[in-house]
Formats: C-alpha cells, sequence, structure tokens
C-alpha cells in the first residue's frame, strides 16, 4: 500500500511491487505516472487527511 496526494488529501492506494534492489522498489500496476506518491509517511496518516507540501 502506497499514499498518494489527490487534491490536497492523501488517498491508499494498493499497488503490485516487482524488483527491489534494497534502495528502490519497482511498482508494476497501482499507480500512473504523475501520481504524487508520499515517499515516507508520516505515521499518524490515514487516508483522507489533508496533506501539505513542506
Amino acid at each position: 500500500m502506497v499514499y498518494v496526494v489527490e487534491k490536497g488529501v492523501a488517498k491508499q492506494k494498493q499497488v503490485k511491487l516487482g524488483i527491489s534492489d534494497g534502495k528502490r522498489v519497482e511498482i508494476l500496476s497501482g499507480v500512473k505516472a504523475g501520481d504524487q506518491v508520499i515517499v515516507q509517511p508520516d505515521p499518524e496518516l490515514k487516508n483522507g487527511s489533508e496533506v501539505k507540501a513542506p
């Protein structure tokens, strides 16, 4: 599961993972080009939380 930002709100997305090199992971499906993926979410982030860029 990953979070993406849609209209300023965090949305959970189910993803299918591919290969990993220990630092990066390939996402095979579940997000599309241009989606803003939250890479290191706050532990308190929930689906529907308002998101503001730092």
